[in-house]
């Protein structure tokens, strides 16, 4: 699909099917996730963020489930994943060369995730506020040439439409923002 006309008649119907929700993901927003970027305004520096939230225990409570989850799922200090190779028969096992190159391969993908010039912790953490807050948590993995590797940067979840194949996996992310020319 790579007719504007199309594009865009999809991506309306994408956001007209995210209508329903997002009056209750401005509430979760305003009582939950206030410093997350609202659904329906544009917040200004001087805005409070916090005028609507009488006890702290929401908030809170998500901080330390994006916390745990964060340390339980992609923990900072330590390589949470390891890569391996599908063998067509299950009877073969990797050589110790190849396990190695693996184990090396993974380090090097690890280095890249661990590397603060990338902002993946930082991102992976806003990913897991919104993901406890509004159900979805977004991030964007680009080349930076700047920096010679791949940087993360979290999108808010009141920016990004998606939609699901008949599996029930989201095939399709739209993100609306707005950019200043610079950008």
């Amino acid at each position: 699909m790579s007719d504007p006309k199309e594009i865009l008649a999809k991506f309306q119907r994408v956001e007209s099917c995210r209508r329903p929700y997002e009056k209750d993901w401005a509430d979760v927003r305003r009582l939950v996730r206030p410093y997350g970027k609202d659904f329906f305004s544009h917040q200004t520096a001087s805005d409070s963020l916090v005028d609507s939230i009488f006890d702290g225990t929401a908030p809170d409570a998500l901080e330390d489930l994006a916390s745990g989850l964060q340390s339980f799922l992609t923990n900072p200090t330590s390589r949470w994943f390891e890569l391996s190779l599908e063998l067509s028969d299950p009877a073969d096992t990797l050589d110790e060369e190849t396990r190695k190159w693996l184990d090396h391969a993974a380090d090097a993908i690890f280095s890249v995730y661990s590397d603060d010039e990338t902002c993946f912790n930082q991102s992976v953490h806003e990913v897991f506020l919104d993901s406890g807050g509004f159900g979805n948590g977004y991030m964007l993995q680009e080349w930076d040439p700047s920096i010679g590797r791949v940087f993360f940067v979290s999108q808010s979840a009141s920016s990004c439409y998606v939609e699901e194949n008949y599996r029930g996996f989201i095939d399709t992310v739209f993100n609306k923002r707005e950019m200043t020319f610079r950008q």
